[in-house]
């Protein structure tokens, strides 16, 4: 079981790479100081690369690949993981976690690609959403979940995950367990409408 997550999450950083790459030639080369980061360490706290807008914020982007045409982007608040073939041990998720330095997410469907992907050749149609991470809690408090509340949901949710295999939708946030991961990480998620992303996006790019 933990050698087919590993390889899972090897061939998803292979394509999200590609789906980087992509990025680069349509949006992100254009701006002067545009860094993509090669530290892992960094890499793991958010930070897929970075650029300062022509609004003059400097945006540290986290990206996030969604290898499916689906109406949905997930945030993931909360997962487990693997130690010594145990998979007993829960941490916060990426969008939870108070170290991770990003501050801007890049939600990034690909709407028709191969499924294999070689290169950016093999990504027919998507969109690309750039979203402050600010704005999304603003957001998600106008819904009526703070922090606390979310923290209060996501502990219900691991003690009984099966209940949301398919999405609880509260004041327009989703929660689930996703049933396809519930015998590895068995990740537990905040969801939100991919049109939502788009409204808060500062800058987006259908193709």
């Amino acid at each position: 079981m933990a050698k087919e997550y590993h390889e899972r999450r090897k061939e998803d950083e292979r394509k999200e790479s590609i789906v980087t790459d992509f990025a680069e030639i349509k949006i992100l080369k254009k701006f002067p100081d545009y860094r993509r980061n090669k530290e892992v360490i960094t890499q793991k706290l958010g930070n897929d690369f970075e650029f300062t807008g022509r609004d003059g914020y400097h945006y540290i982007c986290d990206l996030k690949a969604i290898f499916k045409s689906i109406p949905t982007g997930c945030l993931e608040c909360a997962c487990r993981i693997n130690r010594n073939n145990n998979w007993d041990t829960y941490i916060n998720g990426w969008f939870l976690n108070e170290r991770e330095i990003a501050n801007t997410y890049v939600m990034f469907w690909l709407d028709e690609f191969n499924k294999e992907m070689k290169s950016i050749e093999d990504i027919k149609h998507g969109e690309i959403c750039f979203i402050k991470k600010e704005m999304l809690w603003d957001y998600i408090r106008e819904c009526g979940f703070s922090k606390e509340a979310i923290t209060q949901k996501i502990e219900e949710i691991k003690n009984n995950p099966e209940r949301y295999f398919k999405t609880e939708w509260i004041n327009g946030v989703g929660f689930n367990c996703a049933k396809n991961y519930y015998d590895a990480e068995r990740p537990v998620n905040i969801l939100l409408k991919r049109n939502i992303y788009r409204e808060l996006s500062i800058y987006t790019l259908k193709f």
